[in-house]
């Protein structure tokens, strides 16, 4: 072979190797109950997960837990086929604490939740930020002076959402009063719309005119029952304004999308960081979605809002968490 024929073969072997040497990062992606398409939490955490795909950053492989009894078995089968693990939804947050505890040598990002081991980074919300601008919002639609949140369990995300809308209406409304409820203590309440459905009819009954549930897909019954009596609905974590437009007052959404981007930066390219890493209106992460589906919605509201999160974001006004 003549030395020309011989360096365009070793060419040609360089260009075919170079790919398999450059090979992306592999992470298994675990949905909790609700599924990838609840059109809520889990389906922002899976338009990251395309995000992550059109980047062309990592491989992720999904697994989707379709019973509660199934999350340990199911993340367990993540973590033996991969070693970083991306969980998404607290109520994976016990399971996460297992199987992260019994394999030390694999890595797992929480998202929503938080478990204090050396393996497991975990990434949260100022959820109460996005629930302070929804609930400044409701304060200024309000007719009745009063309005109603439907969490789903009773877990520190909700928590949150529930301090900061609380806060948020009667920083705007002063004299209003704000009715709470949770759906139940199991996963089930976060994929039941009937139940949800029945409850916000009972907060309308009491005098509610804007309803925010945080509730995962059971908010849906709540915006059918707001939409049923004529009143406002709010949605969260997705913009679901869409759902039922002229009912949609706003939703406060947080981006569960850029979360999973943002751990599969931890996991895979040497930015690894152990413990809760939160995401809030600074980091563009949470907020309320406007948009031409919103009602009620006016110039002068708009202005008071975004004024509000000026204040929220420079630490002139400080947000419940409880």
């Amino acid at each position: 072979m003549s030395l020309l024929r011989l360096g365009l073969a070793l060419v040609l072997l360089l260009v075919a190797v170079g790919p398999a040497a450059a090979a992306v990062p592999t992470a298994a992606v675990v949905f909790d109950i609700g599924g990838k398409m609840d059109k809520s939490f889990m389906q922002l955490g899976f338009q990251g997960v395309l995000a992550v795909r059109r980047e062309g950053t990592a491989t992720l492989v999904e697994y989707e837990v379709g019973d509660p009894q199934h999350r340990l078995e199911t993340l367990l089968r993540a973590a033996a086929e991969n070693t970083f693990v991306i969980a998404i939804g607290s109520g994976l947050t016990d399971a996460v604490a297992q199987i992260a505890r019994e394999n030390p040598n694999r890595r797992f990002a929480l998202i929503d939740g938080e478990v204090d081991l050396p393996n497991v980074a975990a990434i949260v919300f100022a959820d109460q930020e996005a629930a302070f601008l929804a609930g400044a919002m409701a304060g200024l639609a309000t007719r009745s002076g009063v309005a109603a949140f439907v969490g789903g369990v009773d877990v520190p995300p909700i928590r949150r959402f529930r301090a900061g809308f609380r806060q948020g209406f009667l920083t705007t409304r002063a004299d209003g009063r704000v009715l709470t409820a949770m759906l139940g203590t199991e996963s089930t309440a976060w994929d039941d719309p009937f139940s949800a459905l029945l409850l916000a009819r009972e907060q309308v009954a009491a005098g509610a005119d804007v309803l925010f549930a945080a509730a995962g897909a059971s908010g849906l019954g709540v915006y059918q029952a707001a939409e049923d009596a004529g009143v406002y609905a709010i949605g969260v974590d997705a913009n679901q304004n869409y759902l039922h437009p002229g009912t949609m007052l706003t939703s406060a959404v947080k981006r569960v999308d850029r979360a999973v981007v943002v751990a599969v930066a931890m996991l895979t390219r040497d930015q690894w960081r152990a413990g809760p890493t939160v995401l809030g209106l600074k980091e563009d992460a949470v907020g309320v979605a406007f948009d031409e589906h919103n009602a009620a919605l006016t110039a002068a509201m708009r202005g008071e809002i975004d004024a509000i999160r000026r204040r929220i974001i420079d630490g002139g006004l400080v947000v419940d968490t409880e």
